[in-house]
């Protein structure tokens, strides 16, 4: 091999490698809708999964590399998301609502499961513990899923867990949970029974405290949350009222954490008490998960969509992150019923109340600081300004239409670069663009409503027609 040959291979190498791994500043911005993240301990790293790439963070450096993924198995149409985790030094991602679980090895995310995607586990826990993957709890086609499934290493299929009872009547959803892995127990707390979108009524809240006990394989009853016990405010209800405003909720080793819009509430189960804090922090996308790393005591959590930045990925030491003080201590529970027949009595006047008074207080709940000037969408009087070219043309088109019935798919078709693609997969990428643009905004403005809605086309009921959600706009 003579010394030009020698250069061009080593300089090709060099080049491979570059593209493979590329650093980037410590900042790392999301600018894609659909992505998985997560801490992975035995390799000390941070990751945020894309489509087609991923990006990585080791807890002693401060940039993030890049890496191309080079075979996806995972179908990113679906918009329902994966969680990661560690399991016998393998990355393990699972798929929302139950059945596929993926591995991301060598550049390569593939599907490892035989089983199905069931989707009766929307919003359920997944957890490891003794090198066995655990999925607990969840809803799907109407009903809230009252047992733990776990993942069989060698069959690489879902079985149900042989516990000594399940959850039965106390299975909600959109519960919360604190795990207590050195004693191996699960408390469960403070979901929705009803798993229809309706308004939420007090009465169909959770508030018994269940805990599972791994090393008896089963569930009992710790107590109920007594607000006259406590501090007299109904802070489950508050809590689902601030899902889609204000909220999130993760666990260290000793307590739960849940933000209720600008209180929080730090749980301590071992001595049956919590304390409630003011919380300042703004720039936190509560709508995405807080991984929290234990080897490092640090949370990874997502910043804020703006109408001019795009989200960003934060590493933060959890001491920083949390107020130094609280202003309210309280118990969490009784194990008796008294003080229950007050509670109910309330309950009945406060139910009462929002009922008679309910236009006025739905009305306090929605933003009206998005415009329409001139072909503009405007927030706070700022143009948003991350949407793609795509999603841009797509958004206009349809404000400049502004027809009552609304602009047809094959319309939106024409102004989509679709080159020569056939009607379902033009129509799968539009379904794309329209998800996305909704997400956005949902993002940016936290409205918990779609920005375009969808209707049955006047002239053939099984088309549909696009349109602008009105009332969300200021006149």
């Amino acid at each position: 091999m003579n010394k030009t040959t020698l250069f061009l291979f080593t300089s090709l190498m060099i080049i491979c490698r570059i593209s493979v791994s590329f650093p980037f500043d410590n900042n790392l911005e999301i600018k894609e809708t659909n992505y998985s993240y997560g801490y992975i301990s035995y390799e000390k790293k941070y990751y945020v999964i894309f489509k087609d790439k991923y990006f990585t963070k080791h807890v002693d450096e401060d940039s993030w590399s890049e890496q191309k993924i080079t075979y996806n198995d995972y179908d990113l149409n679906e918009y329902f998301g994966l969680s990661m985790h560690e399991l016998n030094n393998e990355k393990i991602l699972l798929q929302n609502g139950g059945g596929p679980v993926y591995k991301l090895s060598n550049d390569s995310l593939y599907r490892i499961d035989r089983s199905r995607w069931h989707k009766t586990q929307n919003m359920s826990y997944t957890y490891v513990q003794n090198d066995t993957l655990f999925n607990l709890g969840g809803y799907g086609y109407f009903n809230n899923f009252d047992k733990i499934l776990y993942f069989d290493n060698k069959t690489f299929e879902w079985y149900k867990y042989n516990s000594k009872n399940d959850l039965y009547d106390n299975a909600s959803n959109d519960f919360l949970i604190f795990h207590d892995r050195k004693e191996e127990e699960i408390f469960y707390f403070g979901g929705k029974f009803d798993v229809t979108p309706q308004n939420i009524e007090k009465e169909n809240l959770q508030y018994s405290i269940m805990k599972f006990s791994a090393s008896n394989k089963r569930w009992d009853k710790v107590g109920n949350l007594d607000f006259s016990f406590s501090n007299k405010r109904n802070y489950i209800y508050d809590y689902h009222q601030s899902l889609l405003k204000r909220s999130f909720n993760f666990f260290d080793e000793n307590y739960l954490y849940l933000l209720i819009f600008n209180e929080l509430y730090t749980f301590d189960f071992k001595n049956n008490s919590f304390t409630i804090s003011d919380f300042s922090l703004d720039n936190i996308n509560t709508l995405n998960k807080i991984i929290y790393n234990p080897d490092y005591k640090e949370l990874m959590y997502i910043t804020s969509f703006t109408s001019e930045n795009y989200p960003e990925v934060i590493i933060q030491k959890i001491d920083d992150f949390l107020p130094k003080d609280f202003k309210e201590k309280h118990y969490i529970y009784s194990t008796s019923n008294s003080g229950w027949n007050y509670a109910i009595v309330f309950l009945i006047l406060i139910i009462i109340s929002t009922i008679i008074y309910w236009k006025k207080i739905e009305g306090l709940f929605i933003d009206k600081s998005l415009i329409l000037e001139n072909d503009k969408v405007l927030f706070n009087g700022k143009k948003i300004l991350i949407f793609d070219e795509n999603e841009e043309k797509t958004l206009k088109y349809i404000i400049d239409k502004n027809k009552k019935n609304g602009v047809g798919t094959d319309e939106l078709f024409d102004i989509i670069e679709n080159g020569s693609q056939s009607f379902d997969n033009k129509r799968k990428r539009l379904s794309i663009i329209l998800n996305n643009i909704n997400l956005k905004l949902r993002a940016i403005t936290n409205i918990p409503e779609d920005m375009i809605q969808s209707i049955p086309s006047k002239e053939d009921n099984r088309l549909r027609n696009y349109r602008l959600n009105k009332k969300l706009f200021e006149k």
